[in-house]
């Protein structure tokens, strides 16, 4: 609409109705859901009308009885405790979908007027960075002139604010993911509203520039270097392949749409080309991608995703069963704690496993060991919370022991990249004293494996890295333990979902805060931190060493010269890698399972499936067949990018062998994660030009 329809309103007054708009119609939905819940006297957080509507949903119970072979009811199947009913066994999947429909239709317009909100709140912020950036610059290469340089200060403006939304953005898709799992609708509604969100932004940003002088400010300034550097960078792109691998393809084939419409329109006007301008230049770009590197590195992404799902199910289930296996052998507060703080100490160690599941089992089997023994409630909500901040601390003691013994390879170092401007950023930051809220966001939002491990990796200082961490006591600790205690009550849902949203809102502020004070710090200190450095001269002889092994190996992978059954392996195999780590992310957010049984730490093994078990049997929660043909589909998969990588070396080693003169050939197998494309020679770029934006404000 903005690039055809309203083109000709100016941007200030598309997106000040835009943002007008957005915000009057989610105030009023949001006004009247809260109206409507408290007018039939129930709280906002009250499931008891979603059983009442399920009840009374005659159509949709209808619709789901035409498959059973008994007349559907929801109370005597849906809301019994007599499990052991065959009716009631064989009602459940109806059951699931009654009350996830019923959700979605009392929840619906909560959701819709919070992400109208948070669209309006976007359009205002945006707007405050942009006056009139869109004009005509010179197309010719060089000095920004006067007026390009304003033009130039308010664009950089603009591209800051739509990367800081776009982490934004990401931030909530992943909160909700993290923290809101257990409400179906909302990580639905996010993901949708992240998704097309970071698609409008690079629209915007598409539509509202003037593209020379976007080509100038990437390629003359500080930030637009810094910028390009990320853009470049093999493992973004590999995020991007991941990211829209439907939209890559689907953008193109609307755009060839588009041009064939153009010719039947204006025949003696259109370019012959298949491709529109903006199409074609697209086409270049992904040309000149080293598809087969970017491919692999797909291919950990969609790993590690799948990796992160396994393992939050199989993290339940062990947690469940020593749950349940602690509360039967009848121990004291001082032995149970002590066993909880073992095993948490144990899982933390553990990549795969998230921070927030032991937070929720030492809420979880505290909880129900202080109510279940006579205790208050509070008192095993105030041992977990200690308990779990004890726990939080030595791990992060312990996980940065692994990152400095590891950091002493200088491989390693080269992996996380000690000397590049974006690592070095974020050491600047962790390295200050105290409570510097940089250095606390990053140590309380990020991910808990990896962050204590690369500050070991950077050798900082550990008493202040325990420092920093400790506000995680409040911001994600208590609320998680809490949760986890509420689980043990039933009637408590409300306080739950106030818990859980509490800590989602931190852990998006906390992601963005994070983002922009990195972006920050590494466009102030641009030179300081690109300098070189004494401690980083190993990684830099590293480098030096396996430049040879490195240009070889880049043009033994290039996409042209690799054989038709490698391409067809590497394709074969990041097809199968990114298919079951999307189809994990439909099983974690569909009300129908498909992959893996609806569990959590609350439920027991020993339980048959009406109950919520398993049946007495761990691998039940794996569903059949679709399950099982994820995870074998994974490992086959994996086990060929393994193949193609060992093919890659050896014919790379090969050839340095058989070339005449070659450098002394001393490099190990490279990792499919090492950054081929980074230590390859790049052309000369012009000298950066510092521009002062109108507002400091706007950075």
């Amino acid at each position: 609409m903005r690039s055809s329809l309203f083109s000709s309103v100016s941007t200030k007054d598309f997106f000040t109705a835009t943002a007008m708009s957005l915000s009057i119609c989610g105030t009023i939905t949001l006004a009247i859901w809260i109206g409507w819940r408290m007018h039939i006297n129930l709280d906002l957080f009250n499931w008891e009308f979603d059983i009442y509507a399920a009840s009374e949903n005659d159509a949709l119970i209808s619709h789901l009885a035409k498959d059973l072979e008994f007349d559907f009811n929801y109370s005597s199947h849906c809301l019994t405790n007599n499990t052991n009913s065959t009716d009631v066994r064989e009602a459940i999947g109806a059951c699931e979908v009654l009350n996830h429909v019923v959700q979605k239709q009392q929840w619906c317009p909560a959701v819709v007027g919070v992400i109208d909100v948070m669209s309006a709140l976007c359009c205002t912020f945006m707007l405050q960075a942009h006056s009139g950036v869109k004009r005509r610059v010179s197309t010719a290469e060089g000095m920004l002139s006067e007026q390009e340089a304003q033009g130039a200060a308010r664009l950089q403006a603009v591209l800051k604010r739509s990367l800081l939304v776009v982490m934004a953005i990401a931030a909530i898709a992943y909160a909700a993911a993290s923290t809101a799992g257990s409400a179906g609708i909302f990580s639905q509604a996010f993901y949708a509203f992240g998704v097309g969100g970071i698609v409008t932004i690079f629209g915007y940003v598409y539509v509202e520039t003037d593209q020379a002088l976007l080509h100038k400010l990437l390629t003359q300034t500080r930030f637009g270097k810094i910028v390009m550097q990320v853009l470049r960078n093999e493992w973004m792109r590999a995020f991007v392949v991941c990211s829209f691998s439907f939209g890559i393809p689907t953008m193109l084939l609307l755009d060839r749409l588009r041009q064939n419409v153009r010719r039947l329109r204006f025949p003696n006007e259109t370019d012959i080309d298949k491709f529109t301008p903006a199409g074609r230049r697209v086409i270049n770009e992904l040309r000149t991608w080293h598809w087969s590197m970017i491919l692999r590195k797909a291919d950990i992404f969609s790993v590690i995703t799948i990796l992160l799902f396994v393992g939050l199910k199989g993290t339940y289930v062990f947690f469940s069963w020593l749950n349940y296996f602690l509360l039967a052998a009848q121990l004291d507060l001082v032995a149970i704690s002590s066993l909880v703080f073992a095993v948490g100490l144990l899982m933390f160690m553990l990549p795969i496993v998230p921070g927030t599941a032991v937070y929720l089992f030492s809420g979880v089997v505290l909880g129900f060991y202080s109510t279940s023994n006579g205790l208050h409630f509070g008192v095993g909500i105030a041992v977990g919370a200690v308990l779990a901040s004890v726990l939080k601390h030595v791990a992060c003691t312990g996980q940065y022991f692994i990152g400095y013994l590891a950091g002493k390879s200088v491989h390693v170092q080269r992996f996380v990249g000690v000397d590049k401007v974006p690592t070095r950023a974020m050491e600047m930051i962790l390295n200050k004293r105290g409570f510097a809220l940089g250095k606390v966001c990053i140590l309380v939002a990020g991910p808990d494996f990896p962050t204590s491990v690369l500050c070991g990796i950077l050798k900082l200082n550990i008493p202040q890295m325990l420092l920093g961490t400790t506000p995680v006591i409040v911001v994600s600790i208590i609320p998680q333990v809490a949760v986890g205690a509420l689980l043990t009550l039933p009637g408590n849902e409300e306080y739950s979902a106030l818990a859980t949203v509490f800590a989602f809102v931190i852990q998006v502020l906390a992601t963005l805060y994070v983002s922009y004070r990195i972006l920050k710090t590494a466009e102030e200190n641009l030179q300081s931190l690109s300098q070189y450095r004494e401690e980083h001269a190993q990684v830099a002889e590293l480098t030096r060493r396996e430049r040879s092994y490195t240009r070889k190996f880049l043009e033994v992978s290039s996409w042209a010269k690799l054989p038709i059954h490698i391409k067809g392996l590497l394709v074969t195999t990041s097809g199968i890698l990114w298919s079951a780590a999307f189809v994990l992310v439909i099983d974690f957010m569909s009300a129908q399972k498909l992959c893996f049984r609806r569990f959590s730490m609350t439920d027991r093994i020993d339980d048959d499936f009406a109950s919520g078990g398993l049946g007495g049997n761990w691998w039940n929660i794996v569903l059949q067949p679709l399950g099982s043909i994820v995870l074998v589909s994974t490992l086959v998969a994996w086990l060929g990018h393994g193949f193609v990588g060992m093919w890659l070396d050896r014919v790379t080693r090969r050839n340095l062998l058989l070339q005449v003169g070659s450098d002394t050939l001393d490099s190990p197998v490279p990792s499919p994660c090492d950054d081929m494309a980074e230590a390859a020679e790049q052309p000369p770029r012009p000298a950066a030009i510092v521009i002062k934006e109108p507002d400091p404000d706007d950075s």
